[in-house]
């Protein structure tokens, strides 16, 4: 198909081949990844990433947490206050021991 004359058919082919190579890439790397995440898989999939498919990928990625400046302020006003209350309750418990052991 290569040798065609016809312009189409010879993108044809070479869009075929194309494709063959990136199928052969993605088996490759889904074999790696199937046998469990090492560093040689992680090495593979960096070194020879999928353009497109990372592309839409990034594309379509929502976090699972949604991070904003109203969330990330409301679990720091959380985290201090459960802290001063743990630690006013161990003031307390501390204080209360302290008295029975003095009696």
């Amino acid at each position: 198909m290569k040798q065609n004359p016809e312009r189409l058919i010879r993108d044809q082919s070479q869009r075929m081949n194309e494709n063959i190579s990136r199928l052969a890439t993605l088996n490759k790397q889904q074999e790696l990844f199937n046998k469990g995440i090492r560093t040689a898989s992680l090495f593979e999939f960096a070194v020879n990433y999928d353009e497109p498919l990372a592309r839409k990928t990034y594309e379509n990625f929502t976090p699972a947490l949604q991070f904003s400046f109203s969330g990330v302020s409301f679990a720091l006003i959380g985290f201090v206050l459960v802290v001063g209350l743990l630690s006013l309750f161990t003031f307390i418990v501390g204080l209360g021991s302290k008295a029975l052991r003095n009696r």
